[in-house]
């Protein structure tokens, strides 16, 4: 068995390297979490390494791989081939993003929903939480659980809405002044602009 050499390990790196950094980057603006298994990183890589190349080949001249490979580590070859990178990863990703994506981002669902019912909502927030042992609670928004944290849930003045069989409220049953509320009790939540069913 022979092995590679460290020049031949040096063209594979040169090659995929370029596109590896362009998919992360267009992953990254498109929001797309999807986990990719190694062999699917590495074709997708290589492939849009090859388009990085076109246009690096027809601005340098390099027109072969011996010349690519001794001389991309030249600063103004360095610099081009990193703009190429960067650039196809940016460009691509925005425009999928705007075309097919715009309602995806990075993050938790918790965090995004509270950060847009901030933006479009003034406090307090109200929120009608719908619980595992089928109970309607309705309250204001106190304090929540936020990033690596349980999405626990305090409300202040809680009331816990009784309805008829037709769904029309019933009752509103005070709580006392907070009640709080574990991730695991959770099924739905409505947020809401004033404090009703």
């Amino acid at each position: 068995m022979v092995l590679p050499s460290l020049g031949d390990t040096f063209v594979v790196v040169i090659l995929v390297i370029p596109g590896f950094v362009a998919v992360k980057i267009f992953a990254r603006v498109t929001a797309l979490d999807h986990k990719l298994s190694d062999f699917d990183t590495t074709v997708y890589s290589l492939a849009t390494s090859l388009a990085i190349y076109v246009p690096f080949v027809l601005l340098t001249g390099l027109d072969n791989f011996d010349k690519i490979r001794d001389s991309i580590l030249l600063p103004g070859n360095l610099e081009l081939i990193s703009l190429l990178s960067v650039g196809t990863g940016g460009v691509i990703g925005t425009f999928v993003k705007l075309l097919f994506r715009k309602r995806f981002h990075w993050g938790d669902v918790w965090e995004g929903s509270v950060v847009e019912i901030e933006k479009r909502l003034n406090p307090p927030y109200f929120v009608i939480v719908h619980t595992v042992d089928n109970e309607e609670i309705v309250g204001q928004i106190s304090s929540a659980g936020a990033r690596h944290q349980a999405k626990d849930l305090l409300l202040a003045e809680p009331k816990l809405v009784i309805r008829n069989q037709n769904l029309t409220v019933r009752e509103q049953m005070p709580l006392g002044t907070s009640v709080y509320i574990p991730e695991h009790s959770i099924t739905k939540l409505v947020f809401l602009s004033e404090p009703r069913p």
